[in-house]
Formats: structure tokens, C-alpha cells, sequence
């Protein structure tokens, strides 16, 4: 059953403003527009009086208003009596990095506490077919780190910023010569100590490539690119047996290795997100499961 357009009904209605609840949608100001304009047309009345941007419901639009609460009331209840029919349900997750595998993986069993019936499936992809799963309908929730969360259906939010370090390992000739290096580099300063140096980057599908790519133009800089790895494990063992020099993100950094960490200035960060098909509600099950990855102590600062 698709009640969407009652909810975006119903959304126009709580915000009285198309701009906003657009914005509270994910779904653009003229398609909002053009779907109330077909849907007076089809109901033969004006549901909404435009007065300088407000909108106000109508007495016809008063009575759509209250039936569409109670039809969306029906099909929870209806959704939760088959729910309660069914012996067991599965949520599909996509994750895409070290940090999205170990979170998923650490509340897994928190979640089986209240729901032991419920099978979590995990898909471990690229950002960006994660970000086409999710828009097709074909996975529930992915937990990534991506580039951007721009232009992306249905419900998304930041978990944080992530930094992404330079990572030179301590064997490297110009740190055993330099003891005094400071810590935080510029990427003029970077370019200067380490221009010269063999570059380990991730393939040009990963999340913080293009980041990558686009501080290098900024910059005037074509590094010397030995190899691209998928792996980020794979990339920072490299640099720990003094293969090359590597960007890092903050998730997999590990102190104990013979690696000096330098973090740019300006700081270089990518997203790590959440992000979910759910544009009609989301069931109990998935709900607890966004509420266990938005309040895990990893994103509390």
C-alpha cells in the first residue's frame, strides 16, 4: 500500500509552507507543488488557501486532513497485527567501512535483547552502490562514509565528521632525520617534506577519493602514486612497512603502530552518515535499530 502522498499531505499541512516542507521531505519544491495542484484537481476543490506563503487548510482540506490521519492509523494497525502474524522479520544494513562494520556488528546483540526474531542482513559494498540500494528500495539502512548525503531519498542524517589523516610510517628516512616535526601540517608544508614521497591512495570509487583528488588540485600537487587499494587495512599496513605514505581516516588509526600521524590544516574530513529508504515510516524493528547506531558512544563527543 503507498500512502505517501497522504504524508506529504499531511507534512504541508503541519509546516503550512511548501518550501519547508519540501525540505522536510527530501523532495523538491516544485514536485511537492505539482503533486497538491494534481491532487485538487482530483478532489475538484482548493485544499490549502495561499496567503503570501502560508497555507491554511480549507474546509475540504480539513476533512482530507482528518481522513488521512485515520488512513495512515488503519495501516499501522494493520502493518502491526500481520507483523505480529509473521514469526520472523529481517532488516538489510549496508555498511561500507572498518568503523560501519565494528558499529554494526557491536549493537547486533543489544538489538537481538528486544528483538531475537529479527534476522539483520548486511550488505558490505561501495558508497556509492550503497547510496543506489538505498534509493532503489533494495536495502532498509546503510551506516557508511561517503562523500556527501546531498539529493539522497528518504531519511538521512550526519553521525559526525570523520578526520582524515596523513600517515607516514616512523622508519621513513626524512622522520628518523627529523625528530621535531610538528604534528599538524599545512598541505603546502606536507608538499614540502613529503612531496617527493611514494603515494598509497584508495581507488577512485572510495568514499574520500574525491576529497582527495580535489586538495591536490587546490594545491597544484600530482603526487607519485605507487598503488590504489580498496582496503584501508591494507593501505595502512602498507605504510607501516614504509611502502609509501598514505591519507588515513581517523576510525582506523591505531597508536601502536610505527606510524607518525599528521593531521592537515585545514583539517580534511568525510562523512560518516546514516541513511534509510524508509520514506513511508519505519517499522518498530528498524526504528530501534536507527535508535541503537544514532546513540552509540562512538558520536558522543
Amino acid at each position: 500500500m503507498n500512502t505517501k502522498h497522504l504524508l506529504y499531505f499531511l507534512e504541508i499541512a503541519k509546516q503550512k509552507n511548501m518550501n519547508k516542507a519540501a525540505e522536510t521531505l527530501f523532495v523538491s519544491q516544485s514536485s511537492l507543488s505539482q503533486y497538491l495542484s494534481r491532487l485538487e484537481q482530483e478532489m475538484g476543490t482548493l485544499l490549502f488557501l495561499r496567503q503570501k506563503g502560508n497555507l491554511t487548510l480549507t474546509p475540504a482540506g480539513l476533512i482530507y486532513h482528518d481522513y488521512a490521519q485515520q488512513i495512515l492509523k488503519l495501516e499501522e494497525e494493520m502493518t502491526s497485527k500481520i507483523s505480529g502474524t509473521t514469526p520472523s522479520t529481517h532488516i538489510r544494513v549496508g555498511v561500507n567501512s572498518i568503523w560501519s562494520n565494528m558499529l554494526v556488528t557491536s549493537i547486533t546483540a543489544q538489538f537481538h535483547l528486544k528483538y531475537p526474531d529479527t534476522t539483520i542482513e548486511m550488505f558490505d559494498e561501495n558508497h556509492k552502490i550503497l547510496k543506489k540500494l538505498i534509493t532503489d528500495g533494495a536495502i532498509d539502512i546503510a551506516v557508511i562514509s561517503t562523500d556527501s548525503l546531498d539529493n539522497l531519498p528518504g531519511y538521512r542524517k550526519i553521525l559526525r565528521m570523520e578526520e582524515i589523516f596523513f600517515a607516514v610510517s616512523n622508519q621513513n628516512p626524512f622522520m628518523k632525520a627529523h625528530k621535531d616535526i610538528p604534528a599538524r601540517l599545512t598541505f603546502p608544508q606536507l608538499i614540502q617534506h613529503f612531496g617527493k614521497e611514494q603515494f598509497i591512495l584508495t581507488k577512485s570509487n572510495s568514499s574520500f577519493r574525491p576529497l582527495m583528488n580535489n586538495t591536490f588540485a587546490a594545491n597544484d600537487f600530482k603526487p607519485n602514486v605507487i598503488c590504489e587499494v580498496s582496503n584501508m587495512t591494507t593501505v595502512r599496513n602498507m605504510v607501516t612497512h614504509n611502502i609509501g605514505v598514505a591519507f588515513i581516516p581517523e576510525s582506523i588509526i591505531d597508536p601502536a603502530l610505527d606510524i607518525t600521524w599528521f593531521s592537515i590544516e585545514p583539517k580534511l574530513t568525510r562523512f560518516n552518515g546514516l541513511i534509510c529508504s524508509g520514506t513511508l515510516g519505519f517499522t518498530e524493528e528498524e526504528q530501534h535499530f536507527i535508535n541503537l547506531v544514532e546513540h552509540h558512544p562512538l558520536f558522543k563527543s
